[in-house]
């Protein structure tokens, strides 16, 4: 973990209970969503909306797989995190139609 920063607060949470932190800027998802199948990776965005105020963002930061052409080393993630988590790494398409879903 980094050094503090002002205005930045690193916290344990459970993503399945409700969020503590309400009105924050930015709710910050860093390679969470590609371990959780598409029904639990939507309950665990919409949990955080309550917690939201109009101008809240939430940030997700996860690979996007390039429709072909995939490396080895990512197929291998991807075919990593269907085998031990029933999720998956997604493309463009997948995430928006993910983040759709919870809208």
């Amino acid at each position: 973990m980094s050094l503090p920063r002002e205005g930045v607060e690193f916290m344990v949470h459970n993503f399945f209970n409700s969020q503590p932190v309400t009105g924050a800027a930015i709710y910050y998802l860093g390679r969470i969503l590609h371990d959780w199948p598409d029904e639990k990776a939507v309950e665990i965005l919409k949990d955080l909306i309550p917690a939201m105020e109009a101008d809240s963002r939430v940030l997700i930061n996860d690979m996007a797989l390039p429709y072909t052409g995939v490396h080895w080393w990512v197929a291998r993630v991807d075919l990593q995190m269907y085998t031990m988590h029933g999720a998956l790494e997604r493309n463009v398409d997948q995430w928006h139609t993910l983040v759709e879903r919870q809208a």
